[in-house]
């Protein structure tokens, strides 16, 4: 992880999503990284692995936990957790009492509520980008485990293994 301080004490994070080191700070609650740029309320917990960039809103008493990241303009709140690897992002609300975990994609405008669970890599994302993307399969109609969307999950992987180099090198200067 690259975390970088300025000389008038401000940090700097690289969520390794293509806009490089950007402002921001570790949450109070759980200690995760917290780009500036996003709205994250004090109630909430954000684990000391977690990431929640972009100009995602985490409110209520939700909880993101272990290595999972709030990206985008999604909104998590209320009492919802997102745990695991999972990734919740573009324009995606989960609110109430749902639970997203293990290596769970969630993206685009795709709504999870109530008291819903999803584990065990589940993808889920708007139809519509995806046959509008020039990266999706032909005669695809959304991503999961056997047909992937390649696009969505090619950016995952960049964003994981450029993480997991950073974690392994030690790359982190104050």
């Amino acid at each position: 992880m690259l975390n970088i301080s300025s000389c008038d004490g401000r940090q700097f994070y690289d969520f390794f999503d293509g806009n490089g080191a950007v402002a921001a700070h570790r949450h109070g609650s759980g200690g995760g990284w917290v780009a500036d740029s996003a709205d994250v309320a004090e109630s909430v917990y954000i684990g000391r692995q977690a990431r929640v960039f972009g100009n995602a809103v985490v409110s209520g008493h939700a909880r993101i936990c272990n290595m999972a990241e709030v990206s985008g303009r999604a909104c998590v709140r209320d009492y919802a957790v997102i745990a695991g690897r999972a990734k919740v992002q573009g324009r995606a609300v989960i609110e109430g009492f749902a639970k997203i975990e293990a290596d769970s994609f969630i993206s685009t405008n795709v709504r999870i509520d109530g008291e819903t669970i999803l584990s065990d890599h589940v993808t889920l994302v708007d139809f519509k980008s995806c046959l509008s993307c020039p990266f999706m399969p032909t005669n695809t109609y959304g991503a999961n485990r056997e047909n992937p969307c390649v696009n969505c999950l090619a950016g995952i992987a960049k964003r994981e293994n450029a993480r997991n180099n950073g974690d392994q090198a030690g790359n982190v200067r104050k």
